[in-house]
């Protein structure tokens, strides 16, 4: 699920756990699924300059990073409880638990979208 719309920007992942840590590839999928560019303007507290460009490669700047992405979805009223320093260290259960998250309300909000016409009598 989450190669299927990273794809869209010509990205993958290959482990959970390792992929995410930096947070890059997470702000890239939130800003796929919100149509949305983060920082939000809710999040400006956390923000990271150019992080689309920049590399990430220590434990307090990905905590950072990671923390603009957790930001971003408590602004849109996702239940996020994820402690950022848990998504860096790698622990598979918390960054499942971030995308269930995701696909609970970002894929269910594609299902039920009202794309489809309604015929009236």
């Amino acid at each position: 699920w989450v190669n299927y719309w990273l794809a869209k920007r010509f990205l993958a992942i290959q482990h959970l756990d390792k992929d995410l840590c930096d947070g890059i590839l997470l702000i890239q999928l939130i800003e796929i699924l919100s149509d949305d560019t983060l920082p939000s303007p809710s999040c400006q507290r956390v923000v990271l300059s150019h992080i689309h460009n920049k590399k990430v490669d220590n434990r307090l700047s990905k905590i950072h990073t990671v923390s603009i992405s957790i930001c971003f979805l408590r602004s849109r009223d996702l239940k996020i409880t994820t402690d950022p320093a848990d998504i860096v260290d790698g622990k598979l259960n918390v960054i499942l638990a971030v995308i269930w998250n995701l696909i609970f309300h970002f894929q269910l909000q594609i299902w039920i979208s009202p794309t489809t016409t309604t015929i009236t009598t």
